[in-house]
């Protein structure tokens, strides 16, 4: 170990004396001899010592731990967690040879390495880049050793990592004191600030992810980074000497949230490790070696022969000409925010590119590497990844071509690919059926597959006529096949472009068939989606409650059966909605969905624009069953992620701020609503025009906010606005005609306007009525009552709309039945 170098243990930069006075040359640390102080860090001091049993020079640590945690106590617990550390072995850890206690101090007894820590060895021999790298990639590859033993080193910096003059790697100073607790005495965070993730910098535990983070500091500031507090700029990571998708595995592993990142230290080394090394190169390192060239000459040709190296994923739609030629197209649409969107879509597009990159990779090597996979299994994750690349590259061409619905639909499209977790699970690939040994008919079915993966990136991209033309061509040829997995997914596909496209009877019965089909073949995550999409149908359409229960229970048992936590937490979403939206079950939705919110941060992560929306529904159903301060916190965390994913003019924006809008109204917060709905109002009109559905929404939640503050003046104008535009565009039959005419008529009568009142609520539920779902027709029924009822002359007539009312309510809100039964009990 070199003589100049300072250890920072943890706590921070500053060095923090050690307990008891510096032991003096001579001294005896139970057969070991102090030589000298070499170093002093947040941990204690460190000396040189010699072990005359077994004539070596050794390295001596004392450790010191927290002053919130004194006594035997606490030597016990760092004696525990030294001897867990003592027990890995890698050759990229400094090895732990002892522990003890020297008066009332723990200490540790390493390898003495002759050598620079990594900083002083960039500073002295100004290493090339590639040696660089392959010093944190050997770094890596023993901070995955120790993850794999549940131990995370919560301090890794260059100070931390030493390069031997034996050329080896050695990762060193684990953080003891951290793992006892996250902060000091005086509530800072352990490790070095520099270097520290976010989550620890906020006295978080830390976890494998936190390496990972501090690892792509690491890396940057020793290729000349400037990292600051935790962070780097992204314009000093563009400068880094790295290829491009490098730079993309470094973003990723400094993602804010610990979640986002990889999945393991393994993958992150699998992203970053250089895919070819350069004959020159490997020459002068041959030519380096001498008479052991031997040796270094087999190195190089297994290295030359690896059956499974990285590769970058071969896609043939998004390299940088074509991504250039995407954002020309998105900006020739003319929308304000067209070349954000496309901005928001490319991290998503390197992430999947990256992931598919690392599975191709573990596929291959599981079979011919690790040898712990069949030939048979290695097909089908091969044939998986490479559908799931098509569909992204079948994405990229549609995003091609100037659209303006393309650019609304982009975000949600490339969030709608389907997962590659899939492409890695054992039990679900082998429990379908495989494709034919026949290679004539095996190509005439993928070739087909392809085909229905180009209409699959039409629906996603809500292009249903282009979808359903291909689906239309293809028909004879998938049935000709008679291959059955082909068929059913044909079928789901054909569903959900009628459904979208009018034809709800015909996509009712062709997604039930994809539901059997795809189970009868073994394709259980094609069956879940499936039966997701015909519950979910049936709750748009107001199907009778049994219909939609049965789908659900059916969508959920494929979900547990395929432990699919995707599906799991759609399902939960779904069932969620179901119990707060058509049920008004607020209990049960929020047990619901308070299970997807946590699956979909597991899964996607807190900042991803899925779990926004989850979040965003969550926060509804806390305001509607009364708890509105954590309505208020969830409301307002979704609508800025959401606005960070989509922007203001986006259509998923316009909803959630429609929401949140109501929910400050639950809350109290009438004002800043009305605020909000200023905000949102111009950019949906100027997105998507006044007649969009969601721009009408957010017009009618307006109204209803002048109503609460008893505004009705201002009210009826607005409510009256919305009908005419409705009838207009839509049709007197559409379900916004209702609820704008229930909001006037309620405007009219409390403006004492009773006639007209009257007229307008009557005249809705007999032009459009039985196309209205239950819920709103029940409410005009409501409504109109409560406007006949101030005449008593209306008896009759009000016990039939309350009649009528709570009829349509049996199966429905329970909160309006409610208050619709003690209404009606006034006028038996």
């Amino acid at each position: 170990m070199s003589g100049d170098r300072t250890e920072t243990w943890a706590g921070g930069s500053d060095p923090v004396p050690a307990a008891g006075d510096q032991l003096a040359a001579a001294t005896r640390v139970g057969r070991l001899v102090v030589l000298e102080q070499v170093g002093e860090g947040g941990m204690g001091r460190v000396y040189g010592a010699y072990d005359p049993l077994l004539d070596r020079r050794v390295c001596l640590k004392f450790l010191k731990s927290p002053d919130s945690d004194p006594g035997r106590d606490r030597r016990h617990r760092l004696m525990t967690e030294a001897r867990a550390l003592a027990r890995l072995s890698h050759p990229n850890i400094l090895p732990i040879h002892d522990v003890g206690e020297f008066e009332d101090q723990v200490y540790l007894v390493t390898e003495f390495v002759d050598g620079w820590t990594l900083d002083h060895w960039i500073a002295e021999n100004s290493p090339a880049t590639a040696d660089v790298v392959d010093a944190l990639l050997a770094a890596g590859e023993g901070l995955a050793a120790a993850h794999a033993q549940d131990i995370v080193h919560r301090d890794l910096k260059p100070e931390n990592v030493m390069m031997g003059r034996d050329g080896r790697v050695r990762v060193m100073d684990f953080g003891l004191a951290s793992r006892t607790a996250s902060t000091d005495a005086e509530g800072r965070p352990y490790g070095t600030p520099r270097y520290m993730a976010p989550e620890q910098r906020r006295g978080e535990a830390a976890t494998p992810a936190t390496d990972q983070y501090a690892w792509c500091l690491t890396l940057a500031a020793c290729l000349g980074a400037e990292v600051r507090d935790g962070e780097i700029d992204d314009t000093e990571l563009s400068r880094l000497p790295l290829e491009e998708w490098q730079k993309r595995a470094l973003r990723r592993g400094l993602s804010g949230e610990a979640s986002a990142r990889f999945e393991n230290m393994s993958a992150l080394m699998s992203a970053t490790r250089p895919r070819q090394r350069r004959m020159g190169r490997t020459g002068m390192l041959l030519g380096l070696v001498g008479l052991a060239s031997v040796t270094g000459a087999l190195f190089a040709i297994t290295r030359a022969s690896d059956p499974c190296p990285p590769t970058p994923a071969p896609t043939t739609a998004w390299n940088a000409a074509q991504r250039s030629a995407m954002r020309d197209a998105f900006a020739a649409t003319g929308l304000p925010y067209a070349t954000q969107a496309f901005d928001h879509l490319t991290p998503l597009v390197d992430r999947y590119l990256d992931d598919w990159s690392v599975q191709h990779q573990s596929a291959c090597a599981a079979t011919h590497v690790r040898n712990e996979q069949s030939a048979d299994l290695l097909d089908r994750r091969m044939v998986c990844l490479d559908s799931r690349l098509h569909q992204l590259d079948a994405l990229g061409r549609l995003f091609a071509k100037p659209d303006t619905a393309m650019v609304d639909a982009s975000m949600n499209a490339m969030l709608g690919l389907p997962s590659l977790d899939a492409c890695a699970d054992r039990e679900n690939l082998l429990s379908k059926d495989p494709l034919p040994s026949d290679s004539q008919k095996r190509q005439s079915i993928l070739a087909l597959q392809a085909r229905l993966t180009e209409s699959n990136a039409s629906v996603l991209a809500g292009r249903y006529s282009q979808a359903e033309t291909i689906l239309t061509e293809v028909q004879p040829a998938i049935v000709a096949q008679e291959y059955l997995p082909l068929h059913a997914r044909h079928q789901l596909l054909l569903g959900t472009v009628r459904i979208d496209t009018g034809d709800r009877g015909k996509g009712l019965s062709d997604l039930e068939e994809a539901v059997f089909e795809a189970q009868m073949v073994g394709d259980l995550e094609m069956a879940t989606i499936a039966a997701l999409e015909r519950a979910s149908t049936g709750m748009r359409g107001g199907d009778p409650r049994e219909s939609i229960d049965r789908w659900m229970n059916r969508a959920r048992l494929l979900s547990v059966r395929t432990d699919n936590t995707e599906a799991l937490a759609k399902w939960a979403f779904q069932s969620g909605q179901y119990q707060a939206l058509l049920l008004g079950d607020t209990e049960s939705a929020l047990k619901h969905l308070e299970s997807s919110l946590r699956l979909h941060t597991e899964h996607f992560g807190e900042d991803s624009p899925e779990t926004g929306k989850v979040m965003n529904i969550y926060a509804w159903t806390l305001a509607a069953a009364g708890r509105n301060d954590q309505a208020l916190e969830y409301g307002r965390r979704s609508l800025d992620i959401i606005e960070q994913a989509y922007g203001v003019f986006h259509n998923t924006y316009l909803v959630a701020a429609n929401n949140y809008a109501s929910i400050l109204k639950e809350a109290g917060q009438s004002e800043a609503a009305l605020t909000l709905l200023a905000k949102a109002y111009p950019a949906g009109r100027e997105n998507v025009g006044p007649e969009h559905p969601h721009t009408l929404m957010l017009q009618l939640t307006k109204g209803t906010v002048l109503m609460e503050l008893e505004r009705y003046e201002e009210a009826l104008p607005v409510f009256r606005e919305v009908r005419e535009t409705v009838a207009g565009s839509h049709g007197v039959t559409h379900r916004l005609y209702g609820m704008a005419a229930a909001g006037e008529g309620i405007s009219l009568r409390e403006t004492g306007l009773l006639a007209e009142s009257e007229r307008i609520m009557q005249t809705a539920l007999d032009v459009g009525g039985e196309q209205y779902p239950p819920r709103d027709r029940a409410l005009l029924y409501f409504e109109l009552a409560r406007t006949l009822a101030q005449s008593p002359d209306n008896r009759s007539r009000i016990r039939e709309l309350t009649s009528l009312a709570l009829s349509d309510l049996a199966d429905g809100d329970t909160t309006l039945r409610s208050e619709v039964a003690a209404f009606a009990e006034q006028w038996k």
